[in-house]
């Protein structure tokens, strides 16, 4: 009973957030194209009911849950990839993108790719492996086709360790999402970044892979995952942060020292070729990804993740919500920052806060929605339990 209880508040805290996340994104960008995003909003969360109450339909009645999930991936597909191909990537004002291009271009031309401009004239902050799986993309074309590979892999993993309702619960969370399609539009790639190591995350609990029995494999997962971007690494911190903690001080020696070492053996290359541009540029990797917030920020953030860590003890699904409660405080904080320094309007008007950061914990929520197997209603009356 207490069980049920805890599950179905955990997932009307995650509903919650998702639906304000989303509506964050639809007032922001549609009051810059109309007068009325109070109104827009509005109509999105009826959109988003109706589209919950035909879920709800479809998992109760129909018998050909995978045949769903393909129609509706492979017609979202085609969609992003149309959607993408008819925006001009140099009209965007977003340049994660070419963050992300040019880097790859500079590279291949003998220049030291972290000098190379946006088409904005900023300059990359994504890590190393994170640019270098973006290889294969770059040949085809477009680096941003990296979020549909992500999102196909993630369905795949979510119908081979959970189930086919949980991948269409999660398949229907990508295509109601408001934010996902902005990110999908401007060829953004934080929030297939986050998505990525969900999945890492996904597999690693389904094969059941213990921090006590594999510290040198993790330690070198960690350190890869950490040379994508640095708040990547959150989510396998909450996975592992409890065992960690556990371990006795030799271990945890040497699970620091191989995720540190594989970290700067990513970074190796590029500190050899051009050290002091790397790692004294006002505008280097290292300095853009730590300029949202203040270290107080971090720290009393940090004091919050290892006592929620400790007393909570993430364990299954509950690992995706507390990842997603963490990264909604982080962000939540280094947003206030920035309304205290400027004001609550600023964060919708101008630049000053990039509210796409809220995008990296979508995936967090939509998994843990998912993997409950519950549908909630929007107007949070009633629980659907869905039997995997």
């Amino acid at each position: 009973m207490i069980h049920s209880i805890q599950n179905k508040s955990k997932n009307i805290i995650a509903l919650t957030l998702y639906v304000l996340i989303n509506s964050l994104f639809v007032y922001k960008y549609t009051m810059r194209i109309c007068s009325y995003p109070l109104l827009t909003t509005f109509g999105y969360w009826i959109i988003l009911t109706a589209g919950v109450s035909i879920l709800h339909i479809l998992l109760r009645h129909s018998k050909h849950i995978l045949g769903l999930i393909w129609s509706l991936g492979f017609f979202s597909l085609i969609g992003g990839i149309i959607m993408q191909s008819s925006i001009d990537p140099y009209s965007l004002q977003v340049d994660r993108w070419s963050a992300i291009h040019n880097w790859i271009v500079t590279l291949f031309q003998g220049t030291y790719p972290y000098s190379a401009q946006t088409h904005l004239q900023g300059y990359g902050s994504p890590f190393p492996i994170w640019q270098i799986l973006h290889i294969p993309f770059y040949g085809l074309g477009n680096v941003a086709l990296s979020t549909f590979a992500i999102c196909i892999l993630w369905v795949i993993l979510l119908v081979q360790t959970v189930s086919s309702r949980a991948a269409l619960i999660g398949l229907a969370g990508l295509i109601m999402s408001p934010a996902f399609w902005y990110e999908v539009s401007v060829r953004s790639d934080i929030f297939a970044n986050l998505l990525l190591v969900a999945c890492i995350c996904q597999w690693l609990i389904y094969k059941r892979v213990h921090l006590n029995d594999y510290i040198c494999v993790l330690g070198l997962v960690t350190g890869l995952v950490l040379s994508t971007r640095l708040l990547a690494v959150i989510p396998i911190a909450v996975l592992y942060g409890y065992d960690f903690l556990r371990l006795n001080w030799r271990k945890q020696l040497v699970f620091i020292g191989i995720v540190c070492l594989t970290f700067v053996l990513t970074f190796l290359p590029f500190v050899l070729w051009e050290g002091s541009t790397l790692l004294f540029f006002q505008y280097s990797p290292f300095v853009l990804q730590t300029r949202q917030g203040t270290p107080l920020i971090f720290l009393i953030w940090a004091i919050i993740a290892i006592s929620w860590i400790l007393y909570f003890k993430p364990t299954g699904a509950r690992i995706f919500f507390s990842t997603s409660i963490l990264l909604f405080i982080l962000v939540s904080f280094a947003c206030a920052h920035q309304i205290w320094a400027t004001s609550f309007m600023e964060i919708f008007t101008n630049s000053t806060f990039d509210l796409t950061y809220f995008s990296t914990i979508l995936p967090f929520l939509i998994i843990t929605l998912a993997e409950s197997g519950s549908v909630i209603a929007t107007n949070f009356s009633a629980i659907y339990t869905i039997k995997k």
